[in-house]
């Protein structure tokens, strides 16, 4: 398949997913109360600043390391995965330690027990990142745009049903669990079955590399979230619910990008280490 039409599936599908997250907005804006939807926020940003943070750069490391070492891609996967299980932990256990101090600091108790309860997303996070890029990288565009769609129009459903049917902050966080989970699921029903395993030192080399990558990628959602942080703390719960609306960003030039380079970025890999320089100008 084209590059071109790869980037073409991805984008219809991040395409979709966006539409669907930016008209979901002024519903669920309305659905909640106003705290309850500024506590919902906090919780999101809160949880996906650590999740970047200690992703490592996985998503992104783990498509060289299968250029490199490509006779070996059960071993490559494997490693990444060990590598990403055990950051997730670390990032879980001090999420958890800290929720108490953070709710105390945005001034909004409520959120302790969000934070502690949603804090498991960020292992089927990472996990589904670095299954994700596996699809790409062995051409399984469309697998992952289908994977992808699923997943997100799951966490509507669910999301619906916990604010219409039960009107539950609680069972809104299990829901969308439950659902990136099966998105991982359905994910790595995709995969071609490789026997997995892992190395100490393809670990540590996989660390080694992913540690730019993840640091940039933090300071990036650092800058992106300071906002949020500093509405929360000085401002209150509600002002941030309200911030939230109004800082709903032009969605279409980011999806663009990342479509692009989710299909290019697996492409340069196999042809640096291929050495075709010419075909990567």
């Amino acid at each position: 398949m084209a590059l071109a039409s790869k980037i073409a599936i991805v984008l219809a599908g991040r395409g979709l997913n966006t539409l669907v997250s930016l008209l979901f907005v002024p519903y669920l804006s309305r659905a909640l109360l106003v705290e309850d939807y500024g506590t919902y926020g906090q919780t999101l940003f809160v949880t996906d600043f650590f999740k970047f943070i200690f992703s490592l750069g996985l998503a992104q490391i783990i498509t060289v390391h299968f250029a490199k070492y490509q006779d070996e891609p059960g071993k490559v996967l494997g490693s990444n995965l060990v590598l990403g299980l055990l950051s997730a932990a670390v990032a879980i256990l001090l999420l958890w330690l800290s929720a108490d101090a953070i709710s105390q600091w945005f001034e909004n108790l409520r959120l302790s027990k969000y934070l502690q309860l949603y804090v498991w997303s960020i292992l089927i996070a990472v996990v589904f990142e670095s299954v994700n890029a596996t699809l790409i990288y062995f051409d399984k565009v469309t697998q992952s745009v289908t994977a992808l769609v699923i997943g997100n129009l799951l966490k509507v459903i669910f999301l619906v049903i916990a604010v219409q049917v039960y009107q539950s902050m609680t069972l809104i966080f299990i829901g969308l669990m439950v659902a990136s989970f099966l998105q991982v699921c359905i994910a790595a029903s995709f995969l071609t079955r490789h026997q997995l395993s892992f190395s100490l030192d393809w670990i540590k080399a996989q660390f080694k590399d992913g540690l730019p990558v993840g640091l940039s990628g933090g300071a990036s959602v650092l800058a992106a979230t300071a906002d949020s942080f500093m509405v929360s703390v000085m401002l209150g719960t509600s002002a941030y619910a309200v911030y939230r609306n109004g800082i709903i960003a032009i969605p279409f030039l980011d999806a663009i990008y990342w479509s692009i380079a989710m299909v290019i970025m697996p492409a340069l890999s196999k042809l640096y280490f291929d050495q075709n320089k010419q075909q990567i100008v």
